[in-house]
């Protein structure tokens, strides 16, 4: 059995560390980019950003629950990378969709 088979909790806690990685990612891809305001300007970008990246965390932890063979760092990884795709999958999406009016 795995470490990560063994507490829901800790398992949760490093999903969330992960994403808590994930959420940093964008945030730095954010100031690079120079949209880093944003989130202060618009909240919903950034309550967006938290659900998003409870909602990994939360499905992170119950695949690793399922799959006993996930370890730590592969949980943590996984989320940081789900966080962060999905994310900037939304952003493009919704910068898609508002693009065709004027």
């Amino acid at each position: 059995m795995s470490a990560a088979a063994d507490s829901f909790g800790r398992t949760l806690l490093a999903a969330l560390a992960g994403s808590a990685f994930g959420w940093l990612a964008v945030l730095l891809a954010a100031a690079i980019q120079g949209l880093a305001v944003m989130f202060l300007a618009w909240p919903f970008y950034t309550v967006l950003l938290v659900v998003l990246g409870i909602v990994v965390a939360l499905f992170m932890a119950v695949l690793a629950r399922l799959w006993r063979r996930l370890s730590l760092v592969a949980v943590m990884s996984a989320s940081a990378i789900l966080t962060f795709g999905f994310f900037a999958a939304l952003m493009l999406r919704i910068i898609a969709a508002n693009s065709g009016r004027a």
